[in-house]
């Protein structure tokens, strides 16, 4: 990029636009690798960093909390509380969390629809996936991708 900004010809400010799009398209990518526990989960309990990863391995799944309880052995009243406790929310919210989470990555980096985008994470309704998105992000998910694609191309 410093190069390209050195040559100062007719195309380098594309040039460097187009790299800066590409390193944060990059930044994105690395942050989505970065995905084995949210931050949210904050614990050292083995069977809660395993179900985290398991919520984000599938959130794209149609999971519930019976599911989770039943795959970790674990009683449905116990993960329960034990999800309230360590995370500060219900099930249902944690992994409403998890997917708005991928959703905005999605919406950041890709050119995929916003019901696609959707579907894709896990929400079987348009209309509330794009209630819960604006109720997490303050802004629609269609406001949040122009905010994203002006932060790249500024």
């Amino acid at each position: 990029m410093l190069t390209e900004d050195k040559l100062d010809d007719e195309h380098s400010s594309k040039t460097l636009r187009l790299l800066l799009k590409e390193l944060f398209l990059y930044c994105i990518r690395l942050c989505s690798f970065n995905r084995y526990t949210p931050a949210i989960i904050n614990t050292t309990d083995e069977h809660m960093l395993t179900l985290a990863k398991y919520i984000t391995d599938n959130y794209d799944k149609p999971l519930t909390l019976t599911d989770v309880a039943d795959m970790a052995g674990l009683s449905y009243t116990y993960l329960s509380k034990k999800f309230k406790i360590t995370t500060g929310m219900r099930f249902k919210e944690y992994l409403n969390y998890v997917r708005l989470k991928q959703a905005a990555t999605k919406l950041a980096a890709t050119k995929l629809t916003i019901t696609d985008i959707a579907m894709s994470c896990g929400f079987n309704d348009s209309n509330y996936f794009k209630d819960a998105f604006k109720k997490t992000y303050g802004l629609s998910p269609r406001c949040y991708r122009k905010s994203s694609d002006a932060q790249i191309d500024e």
